[in-house]
């Protein structure tokens, strides 16, 4: 483990963790390996759910949205649009369907319109 912190009985990564430039398929395995992450209960699901145009708030340390970029990737459609005031999270991946905002979610309205 990388000096992970548990808080509540949950996982949380130090921010180092950012940069170990996995990829989306290798954040997925660990997600789904770790139990005490606190994706792992919920990854799953939202694989199975996303489609069409989704909106992520928070990205962290990009759990979540690997699976949703998963997701739409098994569904060969779709895209993500993801916020987080932490501009660090969009280094995580590089994808096709994903789109970063490195803002605060509140500002969303002057984003540009994605296709």
């Amino acid at each position: 483990m990388w000096g992970a912190i548990v808080l509540g009985g949950r996982i949380a990564l130090p921010s180092f963790f950012l940069s170990l430039q996995m990829t989306i398929q290798e954040t997925w395995d660990y997600c789904r390996n770790h139990p005490e992450q606190d994706m792992h209960d919920y990854a799953p699901f939202l694989r199975e759910v996303a489609h069409g145009q989704v909106l992520e708030i928070g990205v962290c340390q990009g759990f979540s949205t690997a699976a949703l970029l998963l997701g739409l990737d098994d569904k060969g459609a779709g895209k993500l649009s993801s916020f987080d005031v932490n501009r660090e999270c969009g280094k995580i991946f590089s994808h096709a369907r994903w789109t970063f905002f490195g803002m605060d979610s509140r500002m969303a309205c002057y984003c540009p319109a994605q296709s």
